[in-house]
């Protein structure tokens, strides 16, 4: 659109569409006990925002006021109760900053070579090169909270949450035109900060590549159709991730064509947008070009 702008030319005719039903024909007509059963094999968080938590401090204003129910529910509407977030975790009041991190193509090699030369798996499992490279941030990650005194060595567990796309995990796919961003976000566990800082690059890799592989088809259809029959209540209050000492959030851009984007100047040569404090993004060219997984 903005090149057709710049050029002076007719605008194009953008294909896209808004179908909400595509997903929720995932989520059945009636409750399905193996569906559910399904889902709840899946280690998400499944933290309530209105839980109450005794170890959270009650005079923050903000932690205070978000988890308030909204008055407008009925009791039936306001009853469900998962996890409670665990604010004692969050310093809030630590400054923020953003701050790029740039791996050379030389760089992810060695990191990769190093990851699947030391997987507990012998080669026999697929290590994707973003696999790689997120065992090592979070490794390196976690060795520096630990430094720093952010996190306990006996803290437990630790986890690396991450973004999972539907689009491609849905059976059928949806269509790649399809407006929105249909994500769930799932945990990668270790048991303790110790554990994860003594592990090789190989082991930790490998853990996260068992926890991608979990998310097919199927389970992504349970996980809708336990959204939609066993979430009671204000759907919109489930968290399935948090930003405290013991979590680092994840997201990729890999697969969606941000280095094809031309708004009529030519093809980027970064691509870059502000997101949280420990929130990482991958949008390399390495990556991009030699490795979708």
């Amino acid at each position: 659109m903005s090149a057709a702008l710049l050029a002076g030319a007719s605008p194009p005719l953008i294909a896209a569409t808004f179908d909400p039903s595509a997903l929720n024909s995932q989520t059945g007509t009636l409750p399905d006990p193996d569906l559910l059963a399904l889902a709840h094999s899946a280690p998400l968080h499944r933290f309530d925002w209105q839980a109450p938590n005794p170890q959270s401090d009650s005079t923050n204003a903000w932690i205070a006021h978000s988890s308030q129910a909204c008055p407008e529910f009925t009791e039936q509407e306001a009853k469900w109760r998962g996890a409670p977030l665990p604010w004692d975790e969050w310093d809030l009041s630590a400054p923020v900053r953003q701050m790029h991190v740039r791996f050379s193509p030389n760089e992810i090699s060695r990191i990769n070579k190093s990851a699947r030369a030391s997987s507990p798996t012998g080669g026999r499992t697929s290590l994707s090169t973003l696999d790689a490279l997120l065992a090592h941030v979070w490794q390196a990650t976690a060795r520096a909270r630990l430094a720093a005194g952010l996190t306990r060595p006996d803290d437990a567990p630790i986890f690396l949450d991450m973004s999972m796309g539907v689009r491609s995990r849905m059976e059928p796919p949806l269509s790649a035109t399809t407006l929105g961003s249909p994500i769930f976000l799932a945990p990668v566990t270790f048991p303790t900060a110790a554990t994860l800082v003594a592990a090789t690059l190989g082991e930790v890799a490998a853990a996260i590549r068992q926890e991608v592989s979990r998310y097919n088809g199927r389970m992504v259809r349970a996980l809708l159709h336990e959204w939609q029959w066993k979430v009671d209540g204000d759907g919109s209050r489930r968290w399935d991730t948090f930003l405290g000492r013991r979590h680092l959030l994840t997201t990729s851009w890999l697969g969606l064509g941000v280095w094809d984007i031309d708004f009529g100047t030519g093809k980027p040569v970064e691509v870059s947008l502000p997101f949280f404090l420990l929130l990482l993004r991958h949008a390399d060219t390495t990556l991009a070009t030699c490795d979708r997984t």
